[in-house]
């Protein structure tokens, strides 16, 4: 299933995601997009994401991890494994995301915002991505 993460409504935010790498001298560098946004139900979209390797070396064993958080709340997390993922490549998927009921509360609740991490793990390292996002 997808590698994406996204929310659960409109794609407009307060611009695009933050990269905090864990490690210094690692040569894997990464973007994380969210491509697209695409309403499957009430409490459900259709996230399509794009990781993307931009250092000058092989990153190995890349696992995205995406957790989106609602005023503090969990209201949705996935994971997914890569594998490797050469220099200068990158990875795109689409995923389902659906909050459920008392996610959409806690959203309707938080002004229609949440905050998406998105934590890419590989052999060398780990760079957090963290993004505020208005899905409703």
């Amino acid at each position: 299933d997808g590698g994406g993460s996204g929310g659960g409504g409109s794609d407009g935010g307060s611009g695009g995601p933050t990269a905090t790498p864990s490690m210094a001298d690692t040569n894997a560098s990464f973007e994380f997009t969210i491509e697209q946004i695409e309403e499957c139900g009430q409490t459900c979209r259709e996230v399509t994401a794009t990781v993307a390797n931009d250092g000058g070396a092989a990153a190995e064993n890349v696992v995205v991890e995406t957790t989106m958080y609602a005023d503090g709340d969990v209201v949705w997390e996935g994971t997914e494994e890569i594998g490797d993922l050469p220099a200068n490549e990158s990875y795109t998927s689409t995923r389902e995301v659906d909050v459920g009921l008392s996610g959409g509360a806690k959203i309707q609740q938080n002004d229609g915002y949440v905050t998406i991490e998105t934590v890419i793990d590989f052999g060398d390292g780990q760079e957090v991505f963290t993004e505020r996002r208005q899905v409703a």
